[in-house]
């Protein structure tokens, strides 16, 4: 369960605090000391195990009013619209690393998406999102490259809601050991 302390009064925070409810997401989008320890899985078409890692620090960006370029967008167009299109992208995370001073990846990183839509807006695929994201978040430095070696990607979510929403969640992750 995510929690969002900055729609929480003082009261709700502190309760939820002593029954020892631990806050993924807390204000200015960071979190530090959180410690998870996920089951080690198998890469697709590798065989190799992934290492266990520890989450160590998350941030959690929401941009009101917009979505990543999904893929189908950038294909099939000119080579031109499709370089705008993911420029606009770069533009829109560049400009939120720089508003709330994001820290910027040192290591591997887990990405998970969450794209909230409008009520009648239909989705796009899950895996649609991620290239023009991920180049985003590596033109930012929120991520050291988007290869298997130093981002996991963590799933997207799709939720209703009454204007459109990104939320994007960086775990920093660290191999145990």
């Amino acid at each position: 369960m995510a929690y969002d302390y900055d729609r929480m009064d003082a009261a709700t925070i502190t309760k939820l605090k002593e029954t020892g409810h631990v806050m993924p997401l807390c204000g200015n989008n960071r979190i530090g000391d959180c410690v998870a320890t996920p089951k080690p899985k198998k890469q697709q078409g590798r065989g190799e195990n992934q290492l266990e890692v520890t989450v160590k620090f998350t941030q959690r960006i929401r941009i009101n009013g917009w979505h990543p370029t999904p893929l189908n967008k950038l294909i099939g167009v000119h080579w031109a619209t499709a370089s705008k299109r993911k420029k606009s992208d770069r533009q829109v995370i560049s400009q939120v690393e720089c508003e709330r001073r994001l820290r910027w990846a040192s290591g591997h990183r887990r990405v998970k998406l969450t794209i909230f839509l409008e009520p009648r807006q239909r989705a796009a695929d899950p895996d649609a999102y991620w290239k023009s994201l991920l180049d985003a978040l590596v033109h930012s430095k929120l991520l050291i490259d988007d290869s298997r070696t130093h981002c996991t990607l963590g799933g997207v979510e799709f939720c209703r809601a009454k204007e459109a929403a990104t939320v994007i969640e960086l775990e920093d992750m660290q191999p145990q050991g």
